[in-house]
């Protein structure tokens, strides 16, 4: 895989939906969380990624918290954790949650290799992504479109 290349489900309008759809939902998060508006999961993850922020922001804690998200493996992925214990336990839960749903829609799903990447699919999406051949990320396109606050 080429580095400079974007995730697979990248898409060109992507980052400022999951954005705007965070500060609708909850308003700006605190200075502490700032860089987390820069997360773009895959939008059927992006509920899991809300939950994970939410208890970020809301917990009380003497040292500033934060993470990354990325997907690997079919799955999503915190990582560069800087999290409370009990935090870091929901973070856990959440990334075992997301390898059993669909990263675009977030329906039940399974792991599958499309386009050279391991994915977690559900049957619908499995058919439609393989069926799209080079223009897959439409799909993709679509499931951030649903986010829209």
């Amino acid at each position: 895989m080429d580095m400079k290349q974007p995730p697979p489900h990248s898409a060109s309008g992507s980052r400022p939906i999951f954005r705007e759809r965070l500060e609708a939902r909850y308003g700006s998060p605190p200075d502490r969380a700032a860089a987390a508006r820069e997360m773009t999961p895959a939008p059927g993850w992006a509920p899991l990624v809300e939950i994970a922020l939410r208890a970020m922001w809301t917990t009380a804690s003497p040292v500033d918290l934060s993470f990354g998200v990325k997907d690997k493996y079919g799955k999503l992925v915190f990582e560069q954790l800087r999290v409370t214990d009990e935090l870091y336990t929901l973070l856990d839960q959440l990334e075992h949650l997301s390898a059993s749903l669909c990263e675009v829609c977030g329906a039940p799903a399974a792991a599958t290799e499309t386009h050279g990447w391991i994915r977690t699919l559900c049957p619908s999406h499995r058919v439609t992504i393989e069926q799209a051949g080079e223009a897959f990320r439409a799909i993709y396109d679509e499931g951030y479109a649903a986010l829209t606050p």
